[in-house]
Protein backbone atom coordinates (compact mmCIF):
# COMPACT_ATOMS: atom_id res chain seq x y z
CA UNK A 1 0.00 0.00 0.00
CA UNK A 2 1.17 3.62 -1.09
CA UNK A 3 1.35 6.75 1.30
CA UNK A 4 -1.29 8.16 -0.43
CA UNK A 5 -3.65 5.09 -0.22
CA UNK A 6 -3.12 5.31 3.27
CA UNK A 7 -3.90 8.85 3.72
CA UNK A 8 -6.79 9.32 4.89
CA UNK A 9 -9.87 10.99 3.16
CA UNK A 10 -9.90 14.28 5.09
CA UNK A 11 -6.14 14.73 4.82
CA UNK A 12 -6.44 13.33 1.07
CA UNK A 13 -8.88 16.83 0.51
CA UNK A 14 -6.43 19.09 2.13
CA UNK A 15 -3.69 17.80 -0.13
CA UNK A 16 -5.87 17.69 -3.20
CA UNK A 17 -7.38 21.31 -1.92
CA UNK A 18 -3.67 22.59 -2.91
CA UNK A 19 -2.94 20.81 -5.51
CA UNK A 20 -0.02 18.57 -3.78
CA UNK A 21 -0.08 15.69 -5.53
CA UNK A 22 3.31 13.53 -3.50
CA UNK A 23 3.68 13.07 0.36
CA UNK A 24 5.30 11.17 2.37
CA UNK A 25 3.82 9.22 5.23
CA UNK A 26 6.73 9.86 8.38
CA UNK A 27 4.29 8.28 11.34
CA UNK A 28 1.25 6.61 11.32
CA UNK A 29 -0.16 5.59 15.01
CA UNK A 30 -3.54 3.85 14.40
CA UNK A 31 -4.24 3.36 17.99
CA UNK A 32 -4.28 7.19 18.42
CA UNK A 33 -5.71 7.89 15.00
CA UNK A 34 -2.15 10.08 14.51
CA UNK A 35 -0.59 10.59 11.06
CA UNK A 36 2.36 12.43 10.37
CA UNK A 37 3.15 13.58 6.79
CA UNK A 38 5.95 15.50 4.64
CA UNK A 39 5.13 17.20 1.88
CA UNK A 40 6.79 19.87 -0.48
CA UNK A 41 4.76 23.21 -1.26
CA UNK A 42 6.68 25.08 -3.64
CA UNK A 43 10.27 25.62 -2.27
CA UNK A 44 9.28 24.81 1.31
CA UNK A 45 9.30 21.46 2.83
CA UNK A 46 6.43 21.03 5.12
CA UNK A 47 5.61 18.47 7.84
CA UNK A 48 1.80 17.78 8.61
CA UNK A 49 0.49 16.03 11.72
CA UNK A 50 -3.21 15.14 12.01
CA UNK A 51 -4.98 12.85 14.75
CA UNK A 52 -8.54 11.64 14.19
CA UNK A 53 -10.49 9.08 15.52
CA UNK A 54 -8.20 6.29 17.35
CA UNK A 55 -9.23 4.65 20.79
CA UNK A 56 -7.82 7.63 23.01
CA UNK A 57 -9.41 10.82 20.55
CA UNK A 58 -10.28 13.11 22.70
CA UNK A 59 -7.03 13.20 24.65
CA UNK A 60 -4.47 13.47 21.59
CA UNK A 61 -6.49 15.87 19.37
CA UNK A 62 -6.54 18.09 22.05
CA UNK A 63 -2.96 17.35 22.78
CA UNK A 64 -2.79 18.86 18.87
CA UNK A 65 -4.26 21.96 19.71
CA UNK A 66 -2.07 22.21 22.68
CA UNK A 67 0.65 21.92 20.71
CA UNK A 68 -0.60 24.96 18.24
CA UNK A 69 -0.52 27.20 21.15
CA UNK A 70 2.86 26.46 22.00
CA UNK A 71 4.22 26.87 18.17
CA UNK A 72 2.36 30.05 17.75
CA UNK A 73 4.01 31.33 21.63
CA UNK A 74 7.46 29.84 20.33
CA UNK A 75 7.33 32.12 16.64
CA UNK A 76 10.51 33.70 15.91
CA UNK A 77 12.98 31.99 18.92
CA UNK A 78 14.46 29.47 16.42
CA UNK A 79 14.26 26.68 18.89
CA UNK A 80 11.32 24.56 16.70
CA UNK A 81 10.75 24.25 13.03
CA UNK A 82 8.26 27.48 12.06
CA UNK A 83 5.03 27.09 12.36
CA UNK A 84 2.75 27.36 9.36
CA UNK A 85 -1.12 28.64 10.80
CA UNK A 86 -3.87 26.74 8.82
CA UNK A 87 -6.61 28.65 8.92
CA UNK A 88 -9.10 26.39 6.81
CA UNK A 89 -8.00 23.31 8.53
CA UNK A 90 -7.50 24.05 12.56
CA UNK A 91 -7.32 20.56 13.63
CA UNK A 92 -4.09 20.00 12.02
CA UNK A 93 -0.47 21.25 12.83
CA UNK A 94 1.28 22.23 9.86
CA UNK A 95 5.50 23.69 10.35
CA UNK A 96 8.03 24.08 8.01
CA UNK A 97 10.38 20.15 7.40
CA UNK A 98 13.84 20.14 8.39
CA UNK A 99 15.22 18.61 5.24
CA UNK A 100 18.40 16.62 5.86
CA UNK A 101 17.37 15.92 9.48
CA UNK A 102 18.05 13.26 12.23
CA UNK A 103 17.26 12.95 15.64
CA UNK A 104 19.63 13.85 18.11
CA UNK A 105 20.52 10.27 18.98
CA UNK A 106 21.26 9.24 15.71
CA UNK A 107 23.57 12.74 15.04
CA UNK A 108 25.52 11.53 18.21
CA UNK A 109 25.89 7.83 17.28
CA UNK A 110 26.55 8.88 13.90
CA UNK A 111 29.59 11.80 15.36
CA UNK A 112 31.21 8.88 17.10
CA UNK A 113 30.61 6.03 14.67
CA UNK A 114 32.78 8.65 12.03
CA UNK A 115 35.39 8.97 14.13
CA UNK A 116 39.01 7.48 13.61
CA UNK A 117 41.41 6.71 15.81
CA UNK A 118 43.31 10.05 16.33
CA UNK A 119 39.13 11.51 16.54
CA UNK A 120 39.85 14.47 13.64
CA UNK A 121 37.52 12.83 11.16
CA UNK A 122 34.78 14.44 11.88
CA UNK A 123 31.48 15.09 10.30
CA UNK A 124 31.61 17.92 7.37
CA UNK A 125 28.76 19.80 8.59
CA UNK A 126 30.19 20.32 11.93
CA UNK A 127 30.39 24.01 13.45
CA UNK A 128 33.08 26.56 12.33
CA UNK A 129 36.32 25.83 14.41
CA UNK A 130 35.70 22.97 15.28
CA UNK A 131 38.68 20.08 16.07
CA UNK A 132 37.72 16.89 17.03
CA UNK A 133 34.53 14.44 17.77
CA UNK A 134 33.93 15.61 21.02
CA UNK A 135 34.17 19.37 20.35
CA UNK A 136 31.73 18.66 17.49
CA UNK A 137 29.22 16.81 20.40
CA UNK A 138 29.95 19.54 22.88
CA UNK A 139 28.84 22.09 20.88
CA UNK A 140 25.58 20.34 19.44
CA UNK A 141 24.55 19.48 23.24
CA UNK A 142 25.17 22.92 24.53
CA UNK A 143 23.11 24.22 21.39
CA UNK A 144 20.19 21.96 22.81
CA UNK A 145 20.60 22.94 26.61
CA UNK A 146 20.29 26.74 25.42
CA UNK A 147 17.18 26.48 23.06
CA UNK A 148 15.50 24.39 25.67
CA UNK A 149 16.19 27.01 28.60
CA UNK A 150 14.75 29.19 25.64
CA UNK A 151 11.36 26.84 25.26
CA UNK A 152 11.18 27.32 28.94
CA UNK A 153 11.88 30.44 29.73
CA UNK A 154 9.18 31.96 27.02
CA UNK A 155 6.42 29.73 27.61
CA UNK A 156 6.79 30.59 31.29
CA UNK A 157 6.66 34.24 30.54
CA UNK A 158 4.47 34.13 28.08
CA UNK A 159 0.17 33.92 28.38
CA UNK A 160 0.20 30.61 26.44
CA UNK A 161 -3.30 29.43 27.34
CA UNK A 162 -2.62 25.70 28.49
CA UNK A 163 -3.93 24.66 31.82
CA UNK A 164 -0.94 24.60 34.47
CA UNK A 165 -2.00 21.31 36.10
CA UNK A 166 1.12 19.09 36.44
CA UNK A 167 3.04 18.78 39.21
CA UNK A 168 6.85 17.62 40.13
CA UNK A 169 5.86 14.63 41.27
CA UNK A 170 3.88 13.35 37.92
CA UNK A 171 6.40 14.76 36.05
CA UNK A 172 8.84 11.99 37.43
CA UNK A 173 6.70 9.47 37.31
CA UNK A 174 6.31 10.13 33.34
CA UNK A 175 9.84 9.96 33.42
CA UNK A 176 10.97 7.29 34.85
CA UNK A 177 7.77 5.09 33.47
CA UNK A 178 8.49 5.40 29.55
CA UNK A 179 12.33 4.61 30.73
CA UNK A 180 11.28 1.41 32.14
CA UNK A 181 7.79 0.22 29.83
CA UNK A 182 9.74 1.34 26.78
CA UNK A 183 10.56 -0.89 23.32
CA UNK A 184 8.59 -3.27 21.42
CA UNK A 185 6.87 -6.04 23.31
CA UNK A 186 5.07 -8.01 20.56
CA UNK A 187 6.42 -11.46 21.29
CA UNK A 188 5.81 -13.63 24.34
CA UNK A 189 9.79 -12.43 25.29
CA UNK A 190 9.10 -8.98 24.92
CA UNK A 191 5.83 -9.29 26.82
CA UNK A 192 7.63 -10.88 30.06
CA UNK A 193 10.04 -8.09 29.42
CA UNK A 194 7.28 -5.24 29.49
CA UNK A 195 5.39 -6.90 32.40
CA UNK A 196 8.98 -7.17 34.61
CA UNK A 197 9.76 -3.24 33.80
CA UNK A 198 6.13 -2.91 35.03
CA UNK A 199 6.90 -4.08 38.42
CA UNK A 200 10.70 -2.57 38.66
CA UNK A 201 8.53 0.97 37.44
CA UNK A 202 6.19 0.53 40.75
CA UNK A 203 9.02 -0.33 43.02
CA UNK A 204 10.97 2.41 42.04
CA UNK A 205 8.68 4.56 41.98
CA UNK A 206 7.57 3.97 45.46
CA UNK A 207 10.69 3.13 47.07
CA UNK A 208 11.93 6.78 45.79
CA UNK A 209 8.83 8.88 46.27
CA UNK A 210 9.38 9.99 49.63
CA UNK A 211 12.60 11.35 49.01
CA UNK A 212 11.76 12.58 45.44
CA UNK A 213 8.80 15.02 47.02
CA UNK A 214 11.55 16.37 49.40
CA UNK A 215 13.69 17.40 46.22
CA UNK A 216 11.07 18.50 44.45
CA UNK A 217 10.14 21.22 47.58
CA UNK A 218 13.74 21.67 47.55
CA UNK A 219 13.42 23.63 44.45
CA UNK A 220 10.81 25.99 45.90
CA UNK A 221 8.72 27.40 43.19
CA UNK A 222 5.90 29.38 43.95
CA UNK A 223 4.51 28.40 40.59
CA UNK A 224 5.58 25.70 38.13
CA UNK A 225 7.34 27.50 35.10
CA UNK A 226 6.07 25.38 31.76
CA UNK A 227 8.65 22.22 30.42
CA UNK A 228 8.50 20.27 27.00
CA UNK A 229 6.82 17.39 28.91
CA UNK A 230 8.77 14.45 26.23
CA UNK A 231 11.75 15.72 26.11
CA UNK A 232 14.37 12.85 25.01
CA UNK A 233 16.88 12.37 22.24
CA UNK A 234 14.25 11.75 19.75
CA UNK A 235 12.64 14.68 20.02
CA UNK A 236 15.67 17.38 19.02
CA UNK A 237 16.05 17.20 14.95
CA UNK A 238 19.16 18.33 14.28
CA UNK A 239 19.32 20.04 10.57
CA UNK A 240 23.38 20.51 10.02
CA UNK A 241 24.41 21.31 13.50
CA UNK A 242 21.48 23.08 14.46
CA UNK A 243 19.45 20.94 16.80
CA UNK A 244 15.56 22.38 16.99
CA UNK A 245 12.76 21.28 19.69
CA UNK A 246 9.62 19.16 17.52
CA UNK A 247 6.84 17.36 19.42
CA UNK A 248 5.51 20.14 21.38
CA UNK A 249 2.29 18.69 22.09
CA UNK A 250 2.87 17.69 25.69
CA UNK A 251 3.65 20.91 26.99
CA UNK A 252 3.00 21.45 30.93
CA UNK A 253 4.21 22.57 33.95
CA UNK A 254 6.88 21.21 36.35
CA UNK A 255 10.42 20.94 37.50
CA UNK A 256 12.98 21.70 34.95
CA UNK A 257 15.51 19.95 36.87
CA UNK A 258 13.73 16.92 36.28
CA UNK A 259 13.15 17.20 33.13
CA UNK A 260 16.69 18.10 32.25
CA UNK A 261 18.04 15.50 34.12
CA UNK A 262 16.23 12.68 31.78
CA UNK A 263 17.80 14.27 28.93
CA UNK A 264 21.22 14.25 30.33
CA UNK A 265 21.12 11.07 31.03
CA UNK A 266 20.09 9.89 27.81
CA UNK A 267 23.55 11.83 26.46
CA UNK A 268 25.70 10.84 28.97
CA UNK A 269 24.60 7.32 28.52
CA UNK A 270 25.65 7.54 24.79
CA UNK A 271 29.18 8.73 25.53
CA UNK A 272 29.83 7.69 28.90
CA UNK A 273 33.31 6.60 27.81
CA UNK A 274 33.80 10.25 27.16
CA UNK A 275 34.71 11.38 31.12
CA UNK A 276 36.89 14.84 29.60
CA UNK A 277 33.36 15.69 27.24
CA UNK A 278 31.00 14.62 30.38
CA UNK A 279 32.86 16.93 32.65
CA UNK A 280 33.02 19.91 30.31
CA UNK A 281 29.00 19.46 29.50
CA UNK A 282 28.82 19.54 33.42
CA UNK A 283 30.29 22.81 33.77
CA UNK A 284 28.34 24.33 31.19
CA UNK A 285 25.33 23.74 32.84
CA UNK A 286 26.31 24.51 36.20
CA UNK A 287 27.63 28.05 34.55
CA UNK A 288 24.84 28.55 32.20
CA UNK A 289 21.80 26.92 32.90
CA UNK A 290 20.48 29.52 35.35
CA UNK A 291 17.20 28.00 34.99
CA UNK A 292 18.37 25.06 37.11
CA UNK A 293 17.84 26.35 40.59
CA UNK A 294 19.12 23.30 42.91
CA UNK A 295 21.86 21.20 41.15
CA UNK A 296 21.76 18.69 43.99
CA UNK A 297 18.35 18.17 43.06
CA UNK A 298 19.34 17.72 39.03
CA UNK A 299 21.95 15.52 40.33
CA UNK A 300 19.51 12.74 42.24
CA UNK A 301 17.04 12.60 39.43
CA UNK A 302 19.70 12.43 37.15
CA UNK A 303 21.37 9.17 38.99
CA UNK A 304 17.84 7.61 39.16
CA UNK A 305 17.35 8.19 35.53
CA UNK A 306 20.14 7.05 34.43
CA UNK A 307 20.41 3.76 36.33
CA UNK A 308 16.82 3.01 35.03
CA UNK A 309 18.33 3.87 31.19
CA UNK A 310 20.99 1.13 31.68
CA UNK A 311 18.59 -1.48 33.28
CA UNK A 312 15.82 -1.09 30.13
CA UNK A 313 18.76 -2.26 26.86
CA UNK A 314 15.49 -1.56 24.83
CA UNK A 315 15.19 2.56 25.59
CA UNK A 316 18.71 2.33 23.58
Amino acid sequence: MTDQEKCPEYIRQFFDARGITEYELVEENARKGRYCFSFREGEKRRFLKWNMEGDQYELYHSALFTEQKVYQALQGKEVTPVYVPEEDYPELVVSEFLTESGTLRSRLKQLMGNETENGKNIDTKASEGVKNTDDAIRVLVEKMLTKWMTYVQTLSQSEVDIPRTETGERLFKKYLSSILTSGPFDTKAGKLENYMNRARNKFITKFRMGKARKMILQCGYEELPFVHGDFHANNILVAGDEPMIIDLESTRTGIPEIELAYMYAQIVLLIRDRKELIHKLNQFIKKNLTLIRDKKVFLYFFRIYYRSIRRNHRFY
